[in-house]
């Protein structure tokens, strides 16, 4: 079928990046999607339209909006730093491209992506023209005639888009007709499509919207008849053959002697010869990094060098016993001077005053006994994190939250919680894991990581939460064996470098009242070592809460506000930074979130509140208290308790009256001074000059 439409022009953005394309004469390939033909698209219905129109594998790509751009992180792509934004993959792609319309939905649902095809699945050879009149150039020069062909607009020139007759086999070259700027894309290779937004704010549209041609017989000539400047090389026998390390768009500074010296073995092992591999490593130095953006300057003499000494050293031919893929054949070391490797400063989800909670891209516990609020506190942080408030990293900039459960309804806790918290729910996500036949499960560690990073990516997720951690490894491992714990959480750790978010596991911990609070987490000892922070909360009972408890004392008072529980949270582990030497004291609170008509009763949900930071660290506050507890079974714990709530309000007591009192309630001379002691700096003493020698003994408030 051939499309009667003439060319269309350059789309415009609206308000809301909407993408914009115009022009007359969009008949019935817009008739389903009338948004195209009124100047009113989205990227959802330019999506939609390449897959039911002309049947293109497509999926989700950075959008330049974004704050960061959407493709994951990788030896050669930083995503804080990417200098090519809008053209990144958002997903594994090369599997992933698909033409459902149930993922297209999801896909395009959330934050802006652009649009990627897939051209292998597609069936596409594609020309790319990188400078507006290349190729009517190298047609005029080789006497050769463009073939009209589907073409679209991109931001510098032209992607004309061919029947792919050679079934992938040219693969993706930069340079493949020599001298002139133009590149080809076919079988493991995409384009960014119409409908999409280039950084420059210039939108991707449809120039010629016409049936694709065969790709010409004189660019597959010409492709496999003069290589010198591609990617891909030709083999000695006369055949092309595909360079086992592909180079990235630009090879960084610290990476650049590394990167040349792997590209100059890779065309080694294929048996190029020298002068055509002198060349390649002439092209391939052009993409090296130089001053201002790397440190020093990187000559094409050094890069030569590398490739002289590789050249030199190495027969050609791959090296006896290679075999590609095969675990069983032979392995070799790699082996990186960390002179060509880049530091990098480790990056905090929440980081407040110079006081460091959790880290990013790595796995932090929440640990604890039921009933102190661990669930409270991570959807207290998760409100901050959909909210941006949270001190960090992407404080102003608000991001997603998952939540994986197994214990909490979601309907009468957990979106309640979220609310009275003050969470942005459009911006956390319940995870299940959906099985082939439909059925909803939980999801397992680590079997269905790749399917919650491609949620990370796509949601623009910042923190996940595990709740509780343990119950969502799968079954078939055992939680108290080192090594099964580590084929579970390990990848997980993998998954947050990758993806740069933070991962919280909440971590139940057993009734030992024993040594440090590390030793108390249930299951394995390898939980502790792979979480790379550990937050805690406890109950929190402060000395003179202890005293006023006493109720068998003369001294006792109930108190004038109602009693609540009071609680304690801090940090017993920081492997990227200095353990939080301080705590913080908080209670919890219910508040009205909504009504429920079936039930006809409120709906009411918890929300935390921090009362005050207390100087000591949350492990010697609950050991303290443990001892205390101890103590307080013994007469001198007793008497203790007395002497404070004997000293509360009464200022200066003299010390005769302290011990004629003490022994009137039951505690003798000397179980009143080793109390007394005990308090150390609590109870303030003034010697009188008096005859016999006397003092005074005041309680002072305890240190804030």
């Amino acid at each position: 079928m051939k499309h009667s439409s003439p060319d269309l022009a350059i789309g415009a953005r609206s308000e809301k990046g909407d993408v914009l394309p115009t022009g007359e004469g969009q008949n019935h390939d817009t008739a389903s999607h009338p948004h195209l033909s009124t100047g009113n698209a989205s990227q959802h219905e330019w999506a939609l339209h390449l897959v039911t129109t002309y049947d293109f594998h497509v999926f989700p790509v950075d959008h330049p909006e974004l704050a960061v751009c959407a493709g994951p992180q990788s030896d050669t792509h930083d995503p804080l730093t990417c200098d090519q934004r809008g053209k990144h993959p958002a997903i594994k792609w090369k599997t992933g491209a698909s033409t459902s319309i149930h993922n297209l939905t999801f896909w395009w649902s959330g934050n802006p992506r652009n649009i990627g095809i897939h051209c292998g699945k597609s069936g596409l050879f594609v020309i790319d023209e990188d400078k507006p009149g290349e190729l009517a150039r190298y047609c005029a020069d080789n006497q050769v005639e463009l073939p009209d062909t589907f073409t679209v607009k991109t931001a510098h020139g032209y992607h004309y888009y061919f029947n792919d007759t050679q079934n992938g086999a040219l693969g993706n070259r930069e340079g493949a007709f020599g001298d002139y700027a133009i590149n080809i894309r076919s079988g493991t290779g995409y384009v960014v499509a119409p409908g999409s937004i280039h950084e420059t704010g210039i939108v991707y549209s449809i120039h010629r919207n016409l049936d694709r041609a065969d790709m010409p017989n004189w660019a597959v000539q010409a492709i496999n008849g003069d290589n010198s400047n591609g990617h891909d090389f030709a083999h000695p026998n006369g055949a092309t053959h595909e360079i086992a390390f592909q180079l990235p768009d630009v090879i960084k500074d610290h990476h650049r002697n590394n990167t040349l010296r792997n590209f100059a073995s890779s065309m080694r092992a294929q048996s190029i010869n020298y002068n055509m591999a002198k060349s390649m490593m002439e092209w391939a130095y052009l993409k090296c990094e130089q001053p201002p953006v790397a440190e020093a300057h990187f000559p094409l003499s050094e890069a030569i060098g590398v490739l002289n000494g590789v050249y030199n050293s190495y027969p050609p031919g791959r090296s006896e016993g290679f075999t590609r893929n095969d675990t069983n054949g032979h392995r070799t070391l790699k082996v990186t001077p960390l002179s060509e490797m880049a530091m990098k400063a480790t990056r905090w989800l929440w980081e407040d005053n110079g006081t460091r909670w959790i880290p990013m891209n790595s796995i932090a516990g929440l640990a604890g006994r039921e009933g102190v609020g661990k669930s409270t506190w991570s959807a207290h942080l998760a409100a901050q994190i959909t909210r941006g408030t949270l001190p960090g990293d992407y404080y102003g900039k608000p991001k997603g939250v998952v939540i994986v459960t197994t214990e909490d309804d979601w309907h009468a806790t957990i979106k309640p919680r979220l609310t009275a918290a003050g969470a942005d729910l459009n911006k956390v996500y319940q995870v299940t894991a959906v099985d082939a036949d439909g059925l909803e499960g939980t999801l397992v560690l680590p079997n269905d990581l790749n399917e919650l990073e491609r949620v990370i990516l796509e949601h623009d997720v910042a923190l996940v939460i595990l709740d509780p951690l343990l119950t969502l490894v799968n079954a078939k491992l055992d939680t108290h064996k080192d090594a099964e714990v580590r084929r579970a959480l390990e990848p997980v750790g993998k998954l947050a470098q990758s993806t740069r978010a933070s991962f919280i596991g909440l971590i139940h911990v057993n009734k030992s009242t024993e040594g440090d609070l590390m030793n108390r987490i249930m299951g394995s000892r390898a939980i502790g070592a792979v979480v790379r922070s550990v937050l805690f909360c406890a109950n929190y009972k402060p000395i003179e809460d202890t005293a006023t408890e006493n109720e068998d004392s003369p001294f006792f008072a109930p108190p004038e506000e109602p009693k609540r529980s009071r609680f304690v949270f801090g940090q017993i582990k920081n492997n990227l930074g200095p353990k939080v030497m301080h705590s913080h004291e908080y209670h919890i609170e219910g508040q009205v979130v909504g009504y429920d008509n079936e039930a006809q009763k409120d709906i009411e949900g918890s929300y935390l509140v921090t009362d005050r930071t207390i100087p000591e660290n949350v492990e010697d506050i609950v050991i303290e208290q443990e001892k205390r507890r101890k103590a307080a079974k013994t007469g001198s714990g007793k008497a203790e308790a007395w002497l404070i709530g004997y000293l509360t309000g009464k200022g200066e007591v003299p010390s005769t009256q302290v011990i004629r009192d003490g022994d009137k309630a039951g505690h003798s001379r000397d179980a009143v001074y080793r109390a007394r002691r005990k308090l150390d700096d609590r109870v303030q003493i003034t010697n009188l000059p008096t005859v016999p020698k006397t003092s005074t003994w005041k309680l002072t408030e305890p240190t804030q």
